[in-house]
């Protein structure tokens, strides 16, 4: 998603992050399948780790939950 947001340029308009809604995955790195497919695309993905999300940070923004 980052790859294709920035490819058209609208990283100024989307943002997009990687949510934990439990504490067992923060810090951790994308899903070895994930991780499996964004190495075959040659896409970088060593700077992202899940991070834990909180309801207050969803008041006023959308929140889409997409799944490979």
């Amino acid at each position: 998603m980052r790859h294709i947001i920035k490819q058209n340029n609208l990283s100024d308009k989307i943002n997009v992050s990687s949510r934990a809604t439990s504490g067992y995955n923060v810090g951790n790195p994308p899903h070895h399948g994930t991780q499996t497919i964004l190495k075959k695309l040659n896409i970088d993905f060593s700077n992202i780790v899940s991070k834990k999300t909180y309801r207050k940070r969803f008041k006023y923004k959308r929140l889409y939950n997409c799944y490979g």
